[in-house]
């Protein structure tokens, strides 16, 4: 099964107006089609079949048995549903991957437990249960309902029994309350077909889904309807959490008196406890039955036994209407459009008609909001929302739960501009461990590395309960930058909100300290100062010297204290500024910013790194427009297709920001995304290819939040162009094509609260009162606030405007885009398809997004083919054709221009090889005999800018019948690769060698141009885009 959200057959439907994705594909024991719910208190995964316990089978891993079917690092267990309350980790020695088991002896590893599986109810008639077991056979006119803007998840079908004349209507409905966060809720209704049936209807709590826990307590509560059991996390017997289910039976198909303990367990987990009833169902009626569920662990609720059963007994005393009208307008209230990233046209409210890739980014702009608002709770005075934001959420226990800088850095920006006070979250989480990362940086072992004094902390990698050292989480030699970027996001909250009064109570105390970790990590080098033995965020370089990333970050940190400090007249160390301003960034002669201190020219990077100095960080010093122009161009060719969904979404914003010609942002933005949402409920997920076979062994996580973070980002941070690191609103709108309409969603800067609608051409920026409820503290008012376009920095210069409240200016958009990277380039930025199977992530539109560094690749090396609609530009004779292979030239090439859509066939090879076949058409053989048979030679050592395999191909001119003119489409045609493979590079004892390791994949398109003779005057044309000489 093809779970791509871009696969040729659509495994969910979208209603735009609804916000309502709906499956008719029942897809049983595959985790991406696992939906998760959460309310930011409590979790759970749901099952294709119902609300049930789900274990993968065996399709992540063809080789291997289903034993092999797992999580990946640092637990490597069974891939199953999973359930959770907010902040249960548990105490355990060490965990099955970890990465410096030296650390051990200082303290337990801590990773997520489980709680037994709350949501399920099953109905049972004869010998058939209706579980995530069920006989895909037996269910009918299927359907699945995720409705984002209700928090709503729904089953129709029916369900016939294997061997039997039954039939059952079934509809369930199942939500984790938004209104109150200990609650969740599963309704079940059952319509019989074809007479009238004996059924069973039972209540589970299935311990399966407690992972890492031991029973405490369970059973029946007498003279009532419900179970409970409670379970206590792995080696912490003094943590608690309580599961009570209390069970509506209250319909006249119910012997309410036949209530006794469920039987058919049959999973062995001593932490299981059900409860069932007879029912006798009649013929063409609806019986409906609803269970009401309270949980709650001693780490938030002193009496949790007490807390969750008054929880469970509350929603049952105030029933299902209730409970699910409240939950449903606390969820329409967090989806309104005004709060969601939007493309559709705001004249009609509608998205471009037929435009399936508009529709689906709009998909992706409601789930990527969804899925992160609802593992996150509120400031509301209950302080139930200090236990962060973990990799894949409540519903997940992958990367054992634990907090990395993926909630600071990839997940809380875009929340923190829209929702501050649930992004608050994310800080309160640091400011939980505060005092333990004091305690870090004292440890001996630190000591006798660095002197740090009494004021330092150090958080460590990976964070649990306690927020200690763990052979998982280091916290020295490795690292570092995860301090800096803990600063920045406070520096942050403070851009946003305008609450100095929190910032300089709660967070600036956490900031100071870092800065005097800062202080001791840098060592003087000279005239620059340094830091030995780290690791940047490319993880595939450890133990590294002068990370670029780190440095910058540091730098950064130690700016914005210095800044802080002159503004409230505090004492300023010179030492500290001095270090601001002189950090030993490495940079090779070339001009390109190395990773690292000793980085060669053969590096592979796992995911964004020196990148992020364009993005987030807005790095100015001594770094021009050029420099980060050359970077972005050189590390989009060392990234290993293999990495997580962690660099194409800085890239997208990188891109925009910098880029002088082309829409490459927009190829970016489609990789950032479409590579890893999976359908049908466009969850992202941490891997490209879900494989492990054929990903370089890497079991995704899954759902993927960092990713659906660093997508949220991509527009207000990259066609907004929204900088966080000035002291006033600072933008540089530019929407590239073939975006048409995109408004932010209602954002905050300096306490005050804006929306931006955009065009191609201008930007509406409108200001609203700000709501204090969210933290906000409007610094500006009463009086207008200063609104900067560009910036000195950048590729626009600064402009001052100012906006008041309930006011609306319009700003003209940079048009970058429009400029031609190779002069009178007809194809530049032209709709691009192919029929081929491509791999992931390599769009056909690289091809002419005027960026070589992006690719088209055809999955095989059969013959495939590219169409490009000029139809836009006017008909013109062409001078010459340019092909840009990357490092994957083809065997053969052909070029044809014709006025026919059609004009391929079908081969023998493969059902996506395609031939080029259309009498009418202007073909032409390109010649790629002059590339190497293999990859040309690149320096191993030397850090040079990249340069592709390039063929061109000129059209010589002896009169005016020579002329070869355009039509309405250029099509190019590629099969074979010439020495393609992945290149190695091994040492022996004469030195370094490289070695090709062959595969089966296509050649690479890097940019497919066609130079019209035209002219300046001649391309513009009606349609046209009026393309300018580079």
């Amino acid at each position: 099964m093809d779970f791509n959200v871009l696969a040729k057959r659509s495994l969910s439907s979208w209603d735009d107006d609804k916000l309502t994705l709906t499956s008719e594909m029942f897809l049983p024991g595959q985790f991406q089609a696992r939906v998760p719910i959460a309310n930011g208190y409590i979790g759970a995964a749901v099952s294709a079949a119902g609300p049930f316990y789900e274990k993968d089978v065996n399709q992540t891993n063809h080789a291997g048995p289903e034993s092999e079917v797992t999580e990946g690092w640092p637990l490597f267990d069974s891939r199953q549903t999973f359930s959770t309350v907010s902040g249960f980790y548990d105490c355990q020695p060490t965990t099955p991957g970890v990465n410096y088991p030296e650390l051990q002896k200082y303290g337990c590893e801590s990773v997520i437990s489980g709680t037994p599986y709350p949501l399920s109810l099953h109905l049972v008639v004869g010998n058939h249960v209706l579980n995530s077991t069920v006989d895909p056979a037996s269910i009918h006119n299927y359907k699945q309902i995720l409705r984002f803007r209700d928090g709503l998840t729904q089953w129709r079908f029916t369900w016939s029994p294997s061997k039997s004349n039954m039939s059952f209507d079934i509809a369930f409905d199942s939500f984790m309350s938004r209104a109150r966060p200990n609650v969740a809720a599963t309704q079940l209704r059952v319509t019989p077909r074809g007479g009238n049936h004996k059924a069973i209807i039972v209540d589970l709590l299935d311990g399966r889904s407690a992972k890492r826990s031991f029973l405490g307590q369970k059973g029946m509560s007498p003279n009532s309807t419900s179970i409970y059991v409670s379970n206590h996390p792995d080696g912490l017997p003094n943590v608690e959490a309580w599961t009570v289910s209390t069970t509506n039976v209250a319909n006249r198909y119910t012997n309410k008196t036949s209530r006794r303990r469920a039987v058919f367990y049959g999973n062995g987990s001593s932490m299981t406890i059900g409860q069932q009833w007879d029912a006798r169902l009649i013929n063409g009626e609806t019986a409906t039955f609803q269970k009401f569920v309270g949980i709650a662990s001693t780490d938030k609720f002193e009496d949790a036994a007490f807390t969750a059963r008054s929880a469970s007994n509350q929603a049952m005393k105030d029933g299902w209407d209730t409970l699910i009208s409240e939950h449903i307008q606390a969820w329409n209230e967090l989806m309104q459009r005004s709060l969601i990233t939007g493309y559709r046209n705001p004249a009609t409210g509608k998205l471009p008609a037929g435009d399936s890739i508009i529709e689906k980014f709009q998909i992706a702009a409601v789930a990527d909001r969804y899925y992160l608002i609802q593992n996150l709770l509120p400031e509301n005075g209950l302080d139930l929302n200090d236990n962060g934001l973990s990799v894949s959420g409540l519903s997940s226990d992958a990367y054992g739960g634990m907090l990395f800088w993926d909630q600071d850095m990839w997940m809380y920006p875009a929340v923190a501009i829209t929702d501050p006070q649930y992004a608050r979250q994310v800080l309160k989480s640091r400011l939980k461990h505060f005092s333990q990362a004091k305690l870090n940086a004292q440890m001996p072992y630190v000591q006798e590395t660095y002197k740090f004094n009494d004021k330092s902390a150090l958080y460590p990698w990976t964070s649990g309960r306690f927020g200690n050292a763990t052979a998982t989480g280091p916290v020295l030699d490795y690292e570092y930058h995860l301090n800096a970027d803990i600063a920045i996001s406070m520096f942050q909250y403070l851009a946003i909100t305008g609450d100095e009064l929190y910032f300089r109570n709660e967070l600036w105390p956490v900031v100071e300290s870092i800065g005097h970790t800062i202080a001791t990590l840098l060592v003087r080098d000279g005239d620059l100062w340094s830091i030995r033995n780290m690791t940047d965020p490319d993880e595939y370089a450890n133990q590294v010297d002068n990370g670029a990333f780190t440095l910058a970050s540091m730098s950064q940190v130690m700016h914005d204290i210095i800044r802080y400090q002159t503004m409230h007249n505090m004492e300023v160390n010179k030492t500290w500024d001095e270090m601001a301003s002189n950090v030993n960034i490495p940079r090779a002669a070339s001009g390109i910013t190395k990773e690292f201190e000793a980085m060669q020219n053969d590096v592979t990077v796992k995911q964004a790194d020196v990148s992020l100095l364009v993005y987030p960080l807005a790095w100015r010093k001594n770094y021009t427009l050029a420099d980060k122009m050359r970077d972005l161009a050189y590390y989009s060719q060392k990234q290993t297709p293999d990495g997580p969904a962690m660099t194409y979404a800085i890239a997208a914003i990188g891109e925009n920001l910098v880029a002088s010609t082309g829409c490459a942002a927009f190829i970016y933005d489609l990789q950032a995304r479409f590579s890893n949402y999976r359908a049908p409920w466009f969850q992202m997920s941490e891997q490209a290819n879900d494989d492990k076979n054929a990903n370089g062994g890497v079991p995704p996580a899954f759902p993927f939040l960092t990713g659906h973070g660093g997508a949220s980002q991509i527009p207000p941070f990259g066609y907004l162009g929204l900088d966080l690191t000035h002291k006033n609103l600072t933008i540089q709108p530019s929407l590239p094509y073939p975006f048409q309409h995109l408004q932010i969603g209602e954002f905050h800067y300096g306490g005050a609260t804006l929306t931006a609608s955009m065009n191609s051409t201008h930007t509406n920026v409108t200001r609203f009162p700000s709501d204090p409820s969210k933290g906000l503290v409007d610094r500006y008012l009463p009086n207008p606030m200063p609104l900067i376009v560009g910036s000195a920095y950048g590729r626009v210069p600064p402009r001052l405007y100012t906006i008041g409240i309930d006011e609306t200016i319009t700003v003209a958009n940079d048009m970058y885009w429009q400029g031609a990277t190779t002069a009178n380039n007809i194809l530049q930025c032209l709709p691009a398809s192919s029929p081929a199977d491509i791999v992931p992530g390599q769009y056909p539109a690289a091809a002419t997004d005027g960026n070589a560094g992006t690719r088209w690749q055809p999955l095989t090396r059969h013959p495939a083919i590219l169409t490009v609609d000029t139809s836009s530009v006017p008909f013109q004779p062409i001078q010459q054709i340019n092909l840009n292979w990357g490092d994957r030239p083809p065997y053969r090439a052909r070029v044809a221009f014709t006025n026919h859509t059609f004009t391929f066939t079908t081969t023998n090879h493969t059902p996506s090889s395609t031939t080029i076949l259309d009498s009418s058409a202007q073909i032409f053989d390109i010649s790629t005999d002059l590339l190497t048979a293999s990859p040309r030679e690149v320096p191993l050592l030397d850090v040079v800018p990249y340069v592709g395999n390039r063929t061109e191909h000129v059209f010589r001119k002896e009169n005016d019948d020579d002329d070869v003119w355009t039509g309405k489409y250029a099509i190019l045609e590629i099969e074979g690769c010439r020495g393609c493979g992945v290149l190695q590079s091994v040492e022996d004892e004469l030195g370094r060698l490289r070695i090709m390791e062959d595969d089966d994949l296509g050649a690479t398109v890097g940019e497919f141009e066609v130079i019209g003779r035209g002219g300046e005057e001649g391309l513009g044309g009606e349609g046209g885009r009026g393309w300018q000489k580079s």
